[in-house]
């Protein structure tokens, strides 16, 4: 009985992989995309993402800070 409701649904492995295949393809899209790029390229591109990680963490730490201020003021 449990065999023939395993073929129907599925398995618990099965389903994850389902959720995990977007994932994987994405990942390979972007592989590609950077497989050409030169090592100098790809130093730039790291330092950009850097600059990037940076700047949301301020407007996030700014965020941070007027909601400390205001349950201050409260």
């Amino acid at each position: 009985m449990f065999g023939f409701l395993k073929k129907i649904l599925g398995s618990k492995s099965d389903k994850d992989l389902k959720e995990i295949y977007p994932l994987v393809d994405k990942i390979n899209t972007e592989f590609d995309k950077l497989k050409g790029i030169s090592d100098e390229d790809l130093r730039g591109k790291t330092e950009s993402f850097k600059l990037k990680i940076k700047e949301s963490l301020e407007e996030t730490d700014d965020e941070k800070s007027e909601l400390s201020v205001q349950s201050k003021q409260s």
